[in-house]
């Protein structure tokens, strides 16, 4: 479980740097909390509203993580609020 940029950033790292060939295998990040219909302060990566997390995108591309995907099993949103969140983000990116 990563809380942390520099957590994020040095398992990614550390990962490019122990394949035999380096960029050959997906950099894929779990996601375990669903998006905030408002803007967070104290937010951990891709957690927040659609458009903190739409900027963490970005981010992302620049370490080329290859997929993400959320897991919204752990938070008590109500399935639908999650879906028009994640559709939020959509139109952003």
């Amino acid at each position: 479980m990563l809380m942390s940029w520099e957590a994020l950033e040095e398992a990614v790292t550390t990962f490019r740097e122990a394949e035999s060939d380096p960029g050959s295998l997906p950099v894929v990040v779990r996601v375990n909390n669903s998006l905030k219909d408002r803007p967070v302060d104290d937010r951990p990566p891709l957690g927040g509203s659609a458009d903190q997390v739409a900027e963490d995108l970005h981010r992302l591309r620049a370490l080329e993580v290859d997929e993400v995907f959320w897991s919204m099993d752990y938070d008590p949103v109500p399935p639908d609020a999650q879906l028009e969140r994640m559709t939020e983000l959509l139109k952003i990116i």
